[in-house]
Protein backbone atom coordinates (compact mmCIF):
# COMPACT_ATOMS: atom_id res chain seq x y z
CA UNK A 1 0.00 0.00 0.00
CA UNK A 2 1.66 3.36 -0.88
CA UNK A 3 0.72 6.53 1.28
CA UNK A 4 -1.58 8.93 0.28
CA UNK A 5 -0.48 12.29 0.83
CA UNK A 6 -0.98 16.16 -0.03
CA UNK A 7 0.67 17.94 -2.35
CA UNK A 8 1.63 21.10 -3.32
CA UNK A 9 2.05 22.17 -7.55
CA UNK A 10 3.38 25.20 -9.07
CA UNK A 11 2.94 24.94 -12.83
CA UNK A 12 4.12 27.97 -15.40
CA UNK A 13 3.65 27.91 -18.98
CA UNK A 14 7.46 28.23 -20.85
CA UNK A 15 7.38 31.21 -23.46
CA UNK A 16 4.08 32.34 -23.10
CA UNK A 17 5.54 36.22 -22.31
CA UNK A 18 6.64 35.32 -25.72
CA UNK A 19 3.62 34.32 -27.62
CA UNK A 20 2.06 38.17 -25.86
CA UNK A 21 4.67 39.83 -27.71
CA UNK A 22 4.81 38.12 -30.69
CA UNK A 23 0.59 37.20 -31.36
CA UNK A 24 -0.12 40.43 -28.95
CA UNK A 25 -2.11 40.31 -25.33
CA UNK A 26 -5.24 39.19 -26.86
CA UNK A 27 -4.05 35.99 -27.99
CA UNK A 28 -1.92 35.57 -24.62
CA UNK A 29 -5.62 35.90 -22.88
CA UNK A 30 -7.36 33.40 -25.29
CA UNK A 31 -4.10 30.72 -24.38
CA UNK A 32 -4.57 31.01 -21.62
CA UNK A 33 -8.67 30.28 -21.16
CA UNK A 34 -7.62 27.04 -23.10
CA UNK A 35 -4.58 26.13 -20.80
CA UNK A 36 -7.17 26.27 -17.87
CA UNK A 37 -9.58 24.09 -19.88
CA UNK A 38 -6.59 21.59 -20.16
CA UNK A 39 -5.38 21.62 -16.60
CA UNK A 40 -9.37 20.96 -15.83
CA UNK A 41 -9.57 17.75 -17.71
CA UNK A 42 -6.95 16.09 -15.76
CA UNK A 43 -7.57 16.94 -12.22
CA UNK A 44 -10.46 15.69 -9.88
CA UNK A 45 -12.94 17.39 -8.46
CA UNK A 46 -11.29 17.29 -5.18
CA UNK A 47 -8.27 18.81 -6.44
CA UNK A 48 -7.98 22.21 -6.75
CA UNK A 49 -6.21 24.47 -9.83
CA UNK A 50 -5.91 28.17 -9.87
CA UNK A 51 -4.24 30.70 -11.71
CA UNK A 52 -1.33 32.76 -9.52
CA UNK A 53 -1.04 35.67 -12.00
CA UNK A 54 0.26 35.51 -15.56
CA UNK A 55 1.04 32.36 -16.71
CA UNK A 56 0.80 30.84 -13.62
CA UNK A 57 -0.68 28.30 -11.83
CA UNK A 58 -1.18 26.15 -8.02
CA UNK A 59 -2.20 22.92 -8.28
CA UNK A 60 -3.59 21.21 -4.94
CA UNK A 61 -3.49 17.42 -5.04
CA UNK A 62 -5.30 15.55 -2.23
CA UNK A 63 -5.80 11.67 -1.14
CA UNK A 64 -3.08 10.32 -3.75
CA UNK A 65 0.38 8.67 -3.44
CA UNK A 66 3.18 11.13 -4.59
CA UNK A 67 3.87 8.81 -8.09
CA UNK A 68 0.28 9.36 -8.99
CA UNK A 69 0.43 13.58 -8.28
CA UNK A 70 3.23 12.82 -11.32
CA UNK A 71 1.82 11.16 -13.27
CA UNK A 72 -0.92 13.35 -13.33
CA UNK A 73 1.28 16.42 -13.28
CA UNK A 74 2.99 14.33 -16.68
CA UNK A 75 -0.59 13.91 -18.53
CA UNK A 76 -1.35 18.18 -18.15
CA UNK A 77 2.24 18.94 -19.89
CA UNK A 78 2.08 17.02 -22.60
CA UNK A 79 -1.52 17.96 -23.33
CA UNK A 80 -0.23 21.81 -22.90
CA UNK A 81 2.30 20.69 -25.39
CA UNK A 82 -0.18 19.65 -27.66
CA UNK A 83 -0.26 22.91 -30.40
CA UNK A 84 -3.10 25.68 -29.57
CA UNK A 85 -5.09 27.13 -32.62
CA UNK A 86 -5.43 30.62 -31.30
CA UNK A 87 -6.82 33.19 -33.93
CA UNK A 88 -6.34 30.71 -36.25
CA UNK A 89 -2.81 30.28 -35.95
CA UNK A 90 -0.93 27.49 -34.52
CA UNK A 91 0.66 28.43 -30.87
CA UNK A 92 3.07 26.17 -29.30
CA UNK A 93 3.74 26.61 -25.30
CA UNK A 94 4.66 23.96 -23.01
CA UNK A 95 4.67 24.12 -19.40
CA UNK A 96 7.21 23.41 -16.28
CA UNK A 97 6.09 21.78 -13.05
CA UNK A 98 7.60 21.49 -9.52
CA UNK A 99 5.90 19.35 -6.99
CA UNK A 100 6.33 19.40 -3.20
CA UNK A 101 4.46 17.12 -0.94
CA UNK A 102 3.19 17.19 2.90
CA UNK A 103 4.99 16.57 5.23
CA UNK A 104 8.35 15.63 4.30
CA UNK A 105 8.67 18.82 1.77
CA UNK A 106 6.87 21.35 4.48
CA UNK A 107 4.14 21.54 7.49
CA UNK A 108 2.34 24.42 6.14
CA UNK A 109 0.76 25.89 2.66
CA UNK A 110 3.45 28.89 2.36
CA UNK A 111 6.58 26.13 2.78
CA UNK A 112 5.52 24.13 0.41
CA UNK A 113 4.69 26.21 -2.24
CA UNK A 114 7.96 28.28 -2.00
CA UNK A 115 9.56 24.39 -2.37
CA UNK A 116 7.03 23.73 -5.21
CA UNK A 117 8.11 27.21 -7.00
CA UNK A 118 11.88 26.18 -6.21
CA UNK A 119 11.70 22.58 -8.11
CA UNK A 120 9.33 24.27 -11.04
CA UNK A 121 12.51 26.49 -11.37
CA UNK A 122 14.37 23.36 -11.34
CA UNK A 123 12.70 22.01 -13.87
CA UNK A 124 12.78 25.04 -16.15
CA UNK A 125 16.56 25.06 -16.00
CA UNK A 126 16.78 21.37 -16.77
CA UNK A 127 14.86 22.35 -20.48
CA UNK A 128 11.62 22.83 -19.41
CA UNK A 129 8.31 20.59 -20.53
CA UNK A 130 9.11 18.74 -17.59
CA UNK A 131 8.31 18.04 -14.16
CA UNK A 132 10.66 18.31 -10.79
CA UNK A 133 10.08 16.79 -7.79
CA UNK A 134 11.55 19.28 -4.35
CA UNK A 135 14.60 17.99 -2.73
CA UNK A 136 17.16 19.54 -0.68
CA UNK A 137 19.85 20.37 -2.90
CA UNK A 138 17.22 22.12 -4.72
CA UNK A 139 16.86 24.39 -1.80
CA UNK A 140 20.77 25.32 -1.82
CA UNK A 141 20.66 25.75 -5.77
CA UNK A 142 17.35 28.08 -5.55
CA UNK A 143 18.25 30.12 -2.23
CA UNK A 144 21.15 31.36 -4.42
CA UNK A 145 18.60 32.32 -6.85
CA UNK A 146 16.39 33.93 -4.37
CA UNK A 147 19.62 35.54 -2.98
CA UNK A 148 20.61 36.67 -6.42
CA UNK A 149 17.05 38.27 -6.99
CA UNK A 150 16.98 40.30 -4.02
CA UNK A 151 20.75 41.38 -4.77
CA UNK A 152 19.36 42.68 -8.33
CA UNK A 153 16.53 44.37 -6.83
CA UNK A 154 18.45 46.75 -4.61
CA UNK A 155 21.80 46.68 -6.60
CA UNK A 156 21.30 50.08 -8.64
CA UNK A 157 20.26 51.91 -5.82
CA UNK A 158 23.11 50.34 -3.54
CA UNK A 159 25.47 51.37 -6.63
CA UNK A 160 26.57 47.61 -7.17
CA UNK A 161 26.71 47.46 -10.56
CA UNK A 162 29.07 49.15 -12.52
CA UNK A 163 30.23 49.30 -16.66
CA UNK A 164 33.15 48.42 -18.12
CA UNK A 165 34.86 49.22 -21.32
CA UNK A 166 36.25 46.98 -23.85
CA UNK A 167 38.41 48.50 -27.01
CA UNK A 168 37.45 47.52 -30.10
CA UNK A 169 40.33 47.33 -32.59
CA UNK A 170 41.15 47.55 -36.29
CA UNK A 171 43.18 44.48 -37.17
CA UNK A 172 45.54 46.16 -39.68
CA UNK A 173 47.16 48.91 -37.90
CA UNK A 174 45.54 48.35 -33.85
CA UNK A 175 44.28 51.29 -34.26
CA UNK A 176 40.54 52.01 -31.62
CA UNK A 177 37.69 52.02 -33.24
CA UNK A 178 35.35 51.37 -30.64
CA UNK A 179 34.59 49.89 -27.32
CA UNK A 180 31.34 47.50 -25.31
CA UNK A 181 30.23 48.23 -22.48
CA UNK A 182 29.97 45.79 -20.03
CA UNK A 183 28.09 45.45 -17.14
CA UNK A 184 30.01 44.54 -13.91
CA UNK A 185 28.18 43.31 -10.38
CA UNK A 186 30.20 43.62 -7.26
CA UNK A 187 27.57 42.46 -4.71
CA UNK A 188 28.54 43.83 -0.73
CA UNK A 189 27.10 40.55 0.13
CA UNK A 190 28.18 37.61 -2.41
CA UNK A 191 30.48 39.47 -3.93
CA UNK A 192 31.80 39.23 -7.98
CA UNK A 193 28.83 37.59 -9.88
CA UNK A 194 29.43 37.25 -13.26
CA UNK A 195 26.52 38.10 -16.09
CA UNK A 196 26.08 34.07 -17.14
CA UNK A 197 24.51 33.90 -13.70
CA UNK A 198 22.76 37.35 -12.60
CA UNK A 199 21.46 38.06 -16.64
CA UNK A 200 19.28 34.78 -16.76
CA UNK A 201 17.57 35.92 -13.03
CA UNK A 202 16.98 39.49 -14.34
CA UNK A 203 15.49 38.44 -17.54
CA UNK A 204 13.11 35.78 -15.47
CA UNK A 205 12.09 38.34 -13.01
CA UNK A 206 11.51 41.49 -15.42
CA UNK A 207 14.14 43.38 -13.61
CA UNK A 208 15.89 43.32 -16.87
CA UNK A 209 13.91 46.89 -17.72
CA UNK A 210 15.40 48.82 -14.89
CA UNK A 211 18.53 47.51 -15.83
CA UNK A 212 18.83 47.62 -19.29
CA UNK A 213 17.85 51.18 -18.89
CA UNK A 214 20.41 52.15 -16.07
CA UNK A 215 23.46 50.87 -18.21
CA UNK A 216 22.03 52.84 -21.53
CA UNK A 217 21.89 55.82 -19.15
CA UNK A 218 25.01 54.90 -17.68
CA UNK A 219 26.75 54.93 -21.19
CA UNK A 220 24.71 58.08 -22.69
CA UNK A 221 26.49 60.20 -19.69
CA UNK A 222 30.07 58.58 -20.46
CA UNK A 223 29.95 59.39 -24.07
CA UNK A 224 28.52 62.88 -23.31
CA UNK A 225 31.82 63.21 -21.41
CA UNK A 226 34.07 62.16 -24.13
CA UNK A 227 32.39 64.19 -26.35
CA UNK A 228 33.30 67.39 -23.77
CA UNK A 229 36.52 66.63 -24.34
CA UNK A 230 36.39 66.63 -28.27
CA UNK A 231 36.61 62.75 -28.45
CA UNK A 232 34.05 61.69 -30.91
CA UNK A 233 35.18 59.39 -34.15
CA UNK A 234 34.57 56.05 -32.18
CA UNK A 235 31.69 53.92 -31.33
CA UNK A 236 30.37 52.29 -27.97
CA UNK A 237 28.67 49.07 -27.96
CA UNK A 238 25.57 48.18 -25.59
CA UNK A 239 23.83 44.41 -25.36
CA UNK A 240 20.41 44.54 -25.40
CA UNK A 241 18.03 42.01 -24.12
CA UNK A 242 15.17 40.80 -25.86
CA UNK A 243 12.52 41.96 -23.68
CA UNK A 244 14.33 45.89 -24.07
CA UNK A 245 13.93 45.48 -27.92
CA UNK A 246 10.69 44.27 -28.32
CA UNK A 247 9.34 46.78 -25.74
CA UNK A 248 7.28 48.80 -27.35
CA UNK A 249 8.61 52.46 -26.32
CA UNK A 250 12.06 51.34 -27.19
CA UNK A 251 12.80 53.90 -30.12
CA UNK A 252 11.21 56.63 -28.25
CA UNK A 253 14.04 55.67 -25.64
CA UNK A 254 16.76 55.57 -27.77
CA UNK A 255 15.51 58.79 -29.29
CA UNK A 256 15.25 60.64 -25.92
CA UNK A 257 18.53 59.24 -24.89
CA UNK A 258 20.42 60.64 -28.12
CA UNK A 259 18.45 63.85 -27.41
CA UNK A 260 19.18 64.42 -24.09
CA UNK A 261 22.77 63.86 -23.89
CA UNK A 262 23.19 65.48 -27.03
CA UNK A 263 24.84 62.99 -28.98
CA UNK A 264 26.16 61.97 -32.44
CA UNK A 265 24.30 59.31 -32.59
CA UNK A 266 26.38 57.01 -34.95
CA UNK A 267 28.31 56.67 -31.37
CA UNK A 268 25.68 54.60 -30.04
CA UNK A 269 25.82 51.47 -31.21
CA UNK A 270 23.56 48.28 -30.27
CA UNK A 271 24.14 45.06 -30.12
CA UNK A 272 20.90 42.07 -30.49
CA UNK A 273 21.63 38.79 -30.22
CA UNK A 274 21.35 36.55 -32.97
CA UNK A 275 18.38 35.08 -31.51
CA UNK A 276 16.35 37.99 -30.92
CA UNK A 277 16.84 39.24 -34.63
CA UNK A 278 15.89 36.37 -36.00
CA UNK A 279 13.00 34.74 -33.48
CA UNK A 280 10.12 36.99 -35.69
CA UNK A 281 12.68 38.92 -38.08
CA UNK A 282 9.90 40.60 -40.48
CA UNK A 283 8.55 42.33 -36.66
CA UNK A 284 12.14 42.61 -36.29
CA UNK A 285 13.74 44.40 -39.30
CA UNK A 286 10.74 47.35 -38.66
CA UNK A 287 12.20 48.11 -35.39
CA UNK A 288 15.66 47.72 -36.58
CA UNK A 289 15.14 50.22 -39.24
CA UNK A 290 13.28 52.79 -36.97
CA UNK A 291 16.25 52.65 -34.97
CA UNK A 292 18.66 53.09 -38.02
CA UNK A 293 16.59 56.14 -39.01
CA UNK A 294 17.60 57.40 -35.08
CA UNK A 295 21.02 57.20 -36.71
CA UNK A 296 22.58 54.61 -34.25
CA UNK A 297 24.35 51.57 -35.42
CA UNK A 298 23.53 48.39 -34.95
CA UNK A 299 25.30 44.52 -34.88
CA UNK A 300 24.49 41.45 -34.42
CA UNK A 301 26.14 39.34 -31.89
CA UNK A 302 27.01 35.87 -31.23
CA UNK A 303 26.61 35.67 -34.56
CA UNK A 304 26.76 31.42 -35.89
CA UNK A 305 25.30 30.09 -32.63
CA UNK A 306 21.71 30.32 -33.80
CA UNK A 307 21.41 28.21 -37.20
CA UNK A 308 19.24 31.47 -38.05
CA UNK A 309 17.96 31.89 -41.81
CA UNK A 310 20.69 33.64 -43.66
CA UNK A 311 18.33 34.74 -45.93
CA UNK A 312 16.88 37.57 -43.63
CA UNK A 313 20.24 38.70 -42.77
CA UNK A 314 20.44 40.15 -46.33
CA UNK A 315 17.47 43.00 -45.85
CA UNK A 316 18.77 43.49 -41.72
CA UNK A 317 19.47 47.12 -41.69
CA UNK A 318 23.02 46.19 -39.32
CA UNK A 319 26.49 47.74 -39.79
CA UNK A 320 28.45 45.19 -37.42
CA UNK A 321 28.45 41.16 -37.66
CA UNK A 322 30.04 39.72 -34.61
CA UNK A 323 31.71 36.05 -34.49
CA UNK A 324 31.04 34.69 -31.21
CA UNK A 325 33.98 33.64 -29.58
CA UNK A 326 33.36 30.10 -29.09
CA UNK A 327 34.52 30.02 -32.45
CA UNK A 328 37.39 32.65 -32.37
CA UNK A 329 38.70 30.42 -29.29
CA UNK A 330 39.62 26.91 -31.01
CA UNK A 331 41.96 29.10 -34.40
CA UNK A 332 44.40 27.09 -34.37
CA UNK A 333 43.25 23.53 -33.27
CA UNK A 334 39.98 22.78 -34.29
CA UNK A 335 39.39 23.42 -38.75
CA UNK A 336 35.85 23.22 -38.59
CA UNK A 337 35.72 26.30 -36.05
CA UNK A 338 38.28 27.72 -38.14
CA UNK A 339 36.14 26.99 -41.55
CA UNK A 340 33.25 28.71 -39.98
CA UNK A 341 35.06 31.92 -39.10
CA UNK A 342 36.26 32.22 -42.37
CA UNK A 343 32.32 31.16 -43.83
CA UNK A 344 30.63 34.19 -41.36
CA UNK A 345 33.77 36.74 -42.39
CA UNK A 346 33.05 36.17 -46.10
CA UNK A 347 29.24 36.38 -45.67
CA UNK A 348 29.77 39.92 -43.89
CA UNK A 349 32.30 40.56 -46.66
CA UNK A 350 29.86 40.03 -49.09
CA UNK A 351 27.23 41.94 -47.27
CA UNK A 352 28.94 44.77 -47.05
CA UNK A 353 29.21 44.69 -43.16
CA UNK A 354 32.06 45.55 -40.98
CA UNK A 355 33.55 41.86 -39.18
CA UNK A 356 34.61 42.12 -35.71
CA UNK A 357 35.88 38.49 -33.97
CA UNK A 358 35.70 38.47 -30.01
CA UNK A 359 37.46 36.95 -27.39
CA UNK A 360 40.66 37.07 -29.35
CA UNK A 361 43.58 36.02 -27.28
CA UNK A 362 46.47 35.36 -28.97
CA UNK A 363 48.74 36.57 -31.76
CA UNK A 364 48.36 33.37 -33.73
CA UNK A 365 43.86 33.86 -34.05
CA UNK A 366 44.43 37.72 -34.77
CA UNK A 367 46.67 36.45 -37.90
CA UNK A 368 44.39 33.85 -38.62
CA UNK A 369 41.38 36.54 -38.78
CA UNK A 370 43.47 39.36 -40.36
CA UNK A 371 44.44 37.05 -43.35
CA UNK A 372 40.59 36.06 -43.71
CA UNK A 373 39.69 39.30 -44.04
CA UNK A 374 37.95 39.82 -41.05
CA UNK A 375 38.09 43.91 -39.88
CA UNK A 376 38.17 44.45 -35.90
CA UNK A 377 38.70 42.00 -32.73
CA UNK A 378 38.42 42.39 -29.27
CA UNK A 379 39.63 40.29 -26.62
CA UNK A 380 42.14 39.99 -24.00
CA UNK A 381 45.46 40.33 -26.44
CA UNK A 382 44.09 43.95 -26.68
CA UNK A 383 42.62 44.85 -23.14
CA UNK A 384 40.41 42.87 -20.69
CA UNK A 385 37.42 45.18 -19.79
CA UNK A 386 38.46 48.30 -18.11
CA UNK A 387 36.65 51.50 -15.95
CA UNK A 388 35.88 54.86 -18.16
CA UNK A 389 38.81 56.54 -16.60
CA UNK A 390 41.28 53.59 -18.04
CA UNK A 391 39.38 53.46 -21.02
CA UNK A 392 39.98 57.11 -21.78
CA UNK A 393 43.33 56.43 -21.94
CA UNK A 394 42.66 54.16 -25.11
CA UNK A 395 40.76 57.47 -26.57
CA UNK A 396 43.71 59.86 -25.92
CA UNK A 397 46.77 58.31 -25.55
CA UNK A 398 48.87 60.95 -27.35
CA UNK A 399 47.73 63.61 -25.36
CA UNK A 400 48.54 61.59 -21.74
CA UNK A 401 51.92 60.67 -23.63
Amino acid sequence: HTETSFGVAFLDLDHFKEVNDVHGHNAGDLLLQQAVERIKNRIRASDTAARLGGDEFILLLVDMPVQEMAARLTSILRDLSQVFTILDKPVHVSGSAGLAVFPTDGTDFDTLLKHADMAMYQAKAAGRNTIQLFNTEMATALRSKYQLESVLRSAIDSKEFSVVYQPQVDLKDGRLVGMEALLRLNSKELGVIGPDQFIPVAEDTGLIYSIGEWVLEQVGMQLAKWCALGIQDFTVAVNLSAKQFWNQNFVDKIRDLVLRHGLPAHMLELELTERIAMGDAERAIGKMQALRELGVRLSIDDFGTGYSSLAYLRWMPVNVLKIDKSFVNDIGSDPDDEIICRSIINLGLGLGLTVLAEGVETKEQANFLREAGCHLAQGYLYSRPVPPLEAQLWLRPAEIA
